[in-house]
């Protein structure tokens, strides 16, 4: 079996380790954790162009199809970055659930509600 990072991936984890390098210094992060939302916006909405918000998800939601070494990868960079954005609770365990009652509710099972996924956004009703 081969155990490495695919070029994306690799990609990826550069372009996270830059980010956190340039622009999520320790006074930064000591900054917004003190604010009101305690995590940047403006770091979710980059996160949200360099595609992680929607990486978990299928491509039928607008996602990009990634896979769980996908997500650990980022997860593992968001730890080394110390980020204060939500992204355990927000994409991968509320995003996971939305996303297995949506795919229930296609195959003709129960679901909660009509969700789509939004990168930019979040979620909003259909």
């Amino acid at each position: 079996m081969n155990f490495d990072y695919t070029e994306e991936q690799t990609a990826l984890q550069d372009t996270l380790r830059r980010f956190f390098a340039r622009d999520y210094g320790f006074e930064h992060r000591r900054a917004m954790s003190r604010s009101a939302d305690g995590f940047d916006r403006a770091a979710w909405a980059t996160f949200a162009e360099f595609g992680i918000l929607a990486l978990p998800f299928p491509e039928d939601f607008g996602g990009l199809d990634g896979s769980a070494v996908d997500s650990m990868l980022v997860m593992e960079m968001l730890g080394r970055g110390l980020a204060l954005e939500p992204y355990l609770p927000s994409v991968i365990l509320c995003g996971g659930l939305i996303r297995d009652a949506w795919q229930r509710r296609a195959k003709g099972g129960p679901a909660a509600g009509a969700l789509r996924w939004r990168t930019d956004a979040g979620l909003r009703p259909l």
